[in-house]
């Protein structure tokens, strides 16, 4: 027997001995893992390739070094099943735990790959459409006379000449409502009693990628009270019109046609309080008349 072989049996040895002496009289297994992790790394040590020239003397010292190994209690330590029919230890001796299994450079690569594609699809997908570039519209609805927030009017988003949305104003008269870039949108302002009006925003100008994430509208209107044998056909257009101006980088309200639009809507509204302090002063005649009737008539 070479001197390599002479080498590696000591410390086999003295494996088989302790392992077989812990487990007939000792149920710890931490004595036993420590005795086969001591003794493991001189084996390790042990069966690196000898230096030298002797070819012969390497391969037998190779081949008996194998077969020590299969019968050695290391080998189920790493999980190698013999072919020998080497007897197993009790069936209470610890189960040591496998290594754990690594991966590939080409597997981490894919699995990080698919990990960005995951998370770009779900923010593509949970992300609401005012997280990308939008256009914030906001504001109050209020009465023309006393200036108090109006509830439950009807503001309608009416996208490309089809009406898309409809939300209602709180008890502060207040709303909120997102649009989208590249569309000509109308938003009427609505209730069964009052004069209904809307304003024109063109956002079809609106660049691909603005300069800022979202344009901010504050948008505030006046409502009255509609009326019988009244002209309204001035609100028949837009009170107001808003569009991209390349000049600015932003949506801007049209001064021009807002101006022109205000001068014709004063003019109604002039007519229309009149109209109103007429109604007022023919409701009171009319009161007084109902009251005059009910009257009845003493005589003495």
């Amino acid at each position: 027997m070479n001197q390599n072989s002479v080498i590696i049996q000591m410390p086999l040895a003295m494996i088989q001995h302790t392992t077989a002496r812990l487990c007939r009289n000792s149920p710890r297994s931490l004595r036993v893992r420590q005795a086969i992790h001591s003794a493991m790394a001189s084996v390790g040590t042990n069966m690196a390739s000898p230096s030298g020239f002797q070819i012969i003397t390497q391969q037998r010292s190779f081949r008996s070094q194998s077969t020590m190994w299969k019968f050695s209690v290391a080998r189920r330590e790493r999980s190698i099943a013999g072919s020998f029919g080497a007897k197993m230890p009790p069936s209470n001796f610890p189960q040591l735990r496998r290594r754990p299994r690594y991966l590939g450079a080409g597997m981490i690569e894919r699995n990080r790959v698919l990990r960005i594609v995951l998370s770009a699809a779900i923010a593509l997908m949970g992300v609401h459409e005012a997280g990308a570039f939008h256009i914030r519209l906001h504001g109050l609805v209020t009465e023309f006379f006393s200036g108090d927030g109006m509830k439950s009017v009807q503001v309608r988003l009416v996208k490309d000449s089809v009406e898309r949305e409809t939300v209602f104003t709180n008890g502060k008269g207040e709303y909120e409502m997102f649009l989208e870039r590249g569309y000509d949108y109308q938003v009427w302002y609505y209730r069964e009693d009052l004069v209904p009006k809307y304003v024109r925003i063109d956002a079809r100008e609106i660049p691909l990628f603005p300069d800022v994430p979202f344009y901010d509208m504050d948008v505030q209107m006046t409502m009255f009270e509609l009326i019988a044998d009244f002209d309204f056909s001035t609100f028949d257009e837009p009170v107001a019109l808003a569009a991209y101006k390349h000049s600015v980088r932003n949506l801007n309200w049209d001064i021009t046609f807002t101006e022109a639009r205000q001068a014709a809507i004063g003019r109604v509204m002039v007519l229309y309080e009149r109209a109103i302090a007429d109604l007022k002063k023919q409701a009171m005649l009319d009161k007084r008349s109902t009251r005059h009737k009910k009257r009845r008539r003493v005589y003495f």
